[in-house]
């Protein structure tokens, strides 16, 4: 390929010597415009490769680029680390794409553009470095499967408020708390006073071992954690990593089930996000009641 290009490059220079010295034996009108013709033709070509990026931005789903002055290639390729995108790039300036980055933690995108002319004489290839902060955590997924599971939904169902006394009706009182019965046997209004709701607890732990799902899973607990904390008091622990960020799976199934077994279960209703393949030795290792979901999102 590379030869190639540099024969189309020698036969461009080749031409133009050629019609030069043909304009300066026989100078005319035809001879004069077929060489500007020519060579205004090849300047505009090796000027659409010299792509000048005034600006480059990045966030989590998306990267723009803003050239300089408008493009004009064929295909113009654009990779983001290990993702590549191509797109038409005739007579535009300003390029924006989804980009979907691996989880972590990023300091700086490495962005490469590259394209040739509409006759391949001429290449371009840009690589940048643009500096970033950016925090890509798992994908959420939908959890409705998980959530109307009927045994998870009676695992989390809660219990009733229990009334500690029914009083006289205050101006600050809701009308919803109101006991119409009592209030007619007494012919006043009455309201019930609740004991005191103890805000539910739930416990989300992660097992993470090594398995072709892994970030399906650790997407699922991820999505569970941030839908379930709308109601509840959610303590989440990541056996084998530290957060959703940085986590990676690991075939020390020993280390893991130690860790799993020295924690401590008592924050609250435990659901355990495993990969199948430890359920059985899960449900062994512990006496404490706690429900497991697999890759599939299924409940055991």
């Amino acid at each position: 390929m590379v030869y190639r290009r540099m024969a189309k490059q020698i036969a461009i220079l080749l031409g133009f010597f050629i019609l030069f010295i043909y304009t300066m034996a026989f100078p005319g009108t035809t001879s004069w415009f077929i060489l500007l013709f020519f060579s205004l033709v090849v300047v505009v070509l090796w000027l659409s490769t010299l792509i000048v990026w005034q600006r480059v931005e990045a966030d989590v789903n998306r990267l723009r680029l803003v050239a300089v002055w408008p493009l004009f290639l064929p295909d113009l390729k654009i990779r983001v680390e290990n993702m590549e995108t191509q797109m038409s790039a005739l007579l535009s300036r300003r390029f924006d794409l989804a980009m979907k980055l691996p989880r972590g933690h990023y300091d700086t995108l490495t962005v490469e553009t590259a394209g040739d002319d509409y006759f391949g004489f001429f290449r371009h290839r840009v690589l940048k470095r643009v500096p970033v902060n950016l925090d890509v955590y798992p994908d959420i997924v939908p959890i409705h499967k998980l959530s109307h599971h009927p045994e998870i939904r009676r695992y989390l169902k809660l219990s009733a408020p229990e009334i500690r006394q029914i009083r006289d009706y205050l101006p600050q009182d809701p009308l919803k708390h109101v006991d119409w019965k009592a209030s007619f046997r007494r012919e006043k209004l009455m309201v019930k006073e609740f004991e005191k709701e103890v805000e539910p607890r739930l416990h989300l732990v992660f097992i993470g071992f090594q398995t072709p799902r892994f970030e399906q899973l650790l997407a699922l607990s991820y999505s569970a954690k941030k839908e379930w904390e709308e109601q509840l008091v959610v303590r989440v622990d990541l056996i084998g990593g530290d957060s959703f960020l940085t986590i990676q799976p690991s075939w020390d199934k020993a280390a893991l089930l130690a860790q799993w077994q020295q924690l401590d279960l008592k924050h609250g209703k435990a659901i355990v996000f495993v990969p199948e393949a430890l359920v059985d030795e899960l449900r062994l290792s512990r006496h404490e009641p706690f429900m497991m979901v697999t890759e599939a999102g299924e409940a055991r």
